[in-house]
């Protein structure tokens, strides 16, 4: 009984940890002032999916740690090391798919709502092929032809 106890007390508190996680979290659904009232979907959505990021990060720390207590119990006994090595699997893939799931979520989010993205450009006296490749869009000394390195200046 007591190791019962202690057992889902372990578990009980992996799956209360990332909640101390959301109580820093800020969840950015405010409505544009010009559309007070409407509703603006990609917003909502990305929030919902923030959230429920968090709640699947949490979920694979714990499977990942069930896992290991698998492999750590098996004694050698080859069973369960097809049991623990098949959880360690489905995780892995478990993991894959969510992170392409969200990428492709980030991705369409970005093609909805390209005020959401946030651009890659280098900053002040990081380094530069073009004025694009600048956030201020001053990219000086670089030659594209010899694939010469330029430096953003500071200014703009």
């Amino acid at each position: 009984m007591t190791k019962r106890l202690i057992t889902v007390s372990v578990l009980i508190a992996l799956v209360a940890l990332p909640l101390v996680g959301l109580a820093a979290f800020e969840l950015n659904v405010t409505p544009e002032p010009s559309r007070v009232g409407a509703v603006n979907f990609v917003a909502l959505l990305g929030a919902a999916i923030d959230v429920i990021w968090i709640i699947f990060v949490g979920a694979v720390v714990v499977l990942l740690i069930i896992t290991g207590i698998l492999f750590l119990t098996t004694h050698g006994d080859p069973e369960k090391v097809k049991k623990a090595r098949l959880a360690l699997i489905l995780c892995v893939i478990g993991i894959v798919v969510a992170l392409l799931g969200y990428r492709m979520f980030t991705t369409i989010n970005c093609l909805l709502d390209p005020s959401s993205c946030t651009p890659v450009c280098a900053p002040a006296n990081g380094a530069c092929m073009n004025n694009v490749d600048c956030c201020n869009g001053i990219c000086s000394g670089s030659d594209p032809g010899t694939n010469l390195m330029g430096v953003c200046s500071p200014g703009g």
